[in-house]
C-alpha cells in the first residue's frame, strides 16, 4: 500500500515539474533579455556621449563625430546606427553654443534572445548628449 502511494507522489511531482519548468525558464530568460536591453541602451548613451564631447571640441566635423560614435558602438560591439548631429556640421557652431548627438540602434539587431513575441520590447534604442560648443584656439 505505501509503495503504491509513493509511485503516486512521484507521478504528481513529474506533471508539476512539466508545468512549472517551462515557466521558470521564461521567466529566467525574460530577466536576462530586460537585463540585456539595459546594458545595450548604456552603451548607446555612452556612444551619443562620446559623440558629443567630440562635436564640442573646436574644428571637429561631423565625419569626426560620426566616427566617435561608430568607433563607440563598435567596441561595445554594435555593428551599426544612426547618428544626428546637431548643428548638422558641428565646425559652423560658435563658442558656447549647444551641439547635441542622438544616436539610434534597432534592438532587433542588438537583442540577446530575440524575445520580441514574448514580451514587450524597444523597436529601437536611442542615446542622446548635448555639450557646449568650446572656443577655438
Amino acid at each position: 500500500m505505501r509503495s503504491r502511494f509513493l509511485a503516486c507522489e512521484r507521478g504528481a511531482e513529474s506533471a508539476e515539474s512539466v508545468v512549472a519548468l517551462p515557466l521558470i525558464v521564461i521567466v529566467i530568460f525574460t530577466g536576462l533579455e530586460y537585463g540585456w536591453l539595459a546594458l545595450r541602451s548604456l552603451q548607446v548613451d555612452a556612444a551619443a556621449r562620446a559623440g558629443a564631447r567630440q562635436a564640442a571640441l573646436a574644428g571637429i566635423g561631423a565625419s569626426d563625430v560620426e566616427d566617435a560614435v561608430s568607433n563607440a558602438l563598435r567596441r561595445s560591439g554594435i555593428n551599426s546606427g544612426t547618428v544626428t548631429i546637431t548643428p548638422a556640421d558641428p565646425a559652423q557652431a560658435e563658442a558656447g553654443d549647444v551641439v547635441s548627438v542622438e544616436v539610434a540602434v534597432t534592438y532587433a539587431d542588438v537583442g540577446l534572445v530575440g524575445l520580441g513575441g514574448l514580451m514587450p520590447l524597444p523597436e529601437s534604442l536611442t542615446g542622446r548628449a548635448a555639450m557646449v560648443r568650446e572656443p577655438g584656439p
